[in-house]
């Protein structure tokens, strides 16, 4: 990572590692204590808060009274779309692949549909999960943050130095440019290649998908409301080290598949910080939670996740068996 400059990265690492410690800091405070230490950076915390039912009122039509409006212009107009089209946009850079977001985007809906019974927050209309989350906000902000990286990718750089640049004007966009990548492309991670490589980029996503369960129940156990600076902080530094954790996760990948790739085969610094700051996030969220969570898991959400963990096992099976099955028989024809 050389733009802006390797001490601007090792800035950003030094800062999610002083989040890291400060949450592992949490982790050894009491549930009150926790939220009493928030107190100092912003006073209006420590109180219990009163989450929104997003699915309150989930009709479309009222009969006798036409579209319901009220309803449909609250959740259109709620203040956190942009937030989320933005939101979607920073996961793009990071991941640089429509199918693995397309995973990820599904996948959280489904997290939100398995724990609304636990976070009232998640407890949405379906029309709001699926039409304006999923079709619009996701869509668009994965549009988006593709059509940016085709732009980065396809852009002709001039990296001569500023004392060769001809004029002023010419100076002050060498210096713009300073703080755009060197090179930006697209991360080619073939999810379906194969089943090893498969189950790799499961691996990121697994990570990414506890990322945003942990941003929601974070907030609820240590009485955070959405719009206090410490989400949008968070998500600062999530993607200061997404950005370059995800290529150094798909690096690894790359190489663990290639066999001139061994010398390669190390995961970088910010992976690893990624990884345990979500180790650390979803212990919080486990101790902090103790108690706080009385409802047992709806039958239906039981039975639909072991249908659909015994459905995935048995494609997944049948799929090794034929792939590995086809190589060995390809391997023997080219040595007949």
């Amino acid at each position: 990572m050389i733009r802006p400059h390797p001490a601007f990265w090792r800035f950003v690492f030094g800062l999610v590692t002083c989040y890291t410690l400060f949450m592992v800091y949490l982790l050894f405070q009491s549930a009150d204590g926790a939220r009493q230490t928030l107190k100092h950076l912003y006073p209006e915390l420590g109180v219990e808060l009163d989450e929104r039912h997003y699915g309150t009122d989930c009709a479309l039509y009222k009969p006798g009274q036409g579209i319901n409006w009220e309803v449909i212009n609250d959740t259109v107009f709620d203040e956190f779309v942009v937030a989320h089209i933005l939101g979607w946009w920073g996961k793009t850079l990071m991941l640089r692949d429509r199918t693995m977001l397309w995973i990820i985007s599904i996948g959280f809906e489904l997290m939100e549909v398995t724990f609304q019974h636990w976070l009232p927050n998640f407890n949405e209309c379906w029309w709001d999960s699926w039409i304006l989350d999923v079709a619009i906000c996701n869509n668009l902000g994965i549009a988006l943050g593709m059509w940016s990286i085709s732009y980065f990718d396809s852009k002709e750089y001039d990296w001569r130095g500023m004392s060769q640049q001809p004029s002023l004007l010419a100076k002050a966009r060498r210096s713009l440019l300073q703080f755009t990548p060197k090179s930006f492309s697209n991360l080619k991670w073939q999810a379906f290649a194969s089943p090893k490589r498969c189950l790799q980029c499961l691996f990121p996503i697994a990570v990414f998908l506890l990322f945003e369960v942990n941003h929601f129940f974070l907030k609820f156990v240590l009485w955070v409301p959405p719009s206090n600076p410490l989400n949008p902080i968070r998500l600062f530094l999530l993607l200061g080290v997404g950005l370059p954790g995800m290529r150094e996760c798909y690096e690894y990948i790359e190489a663990s598949g290639s066999p001139q790739g061994a010398d390669m085969l190390k995961l970088g610094a910010f992976a690893w910080l990624g990884l345990a700051l979500a180790l650390v996030e979803t212990l919080v969220s486990i101790k902090f939670g103790k108690g706080m969570f009385p409802a047992p898991w709806p039958t239906h959400i039981l039975i639909g996740w072991g249908l659909a963990a015994a459905c995935g096992l048995t494609l997944f099976t049948v799929w090794s068996l034929r792939y590995y099955s086809r190589q060995r028989a390809g391997t023997k024809a080219k040595a007949a």
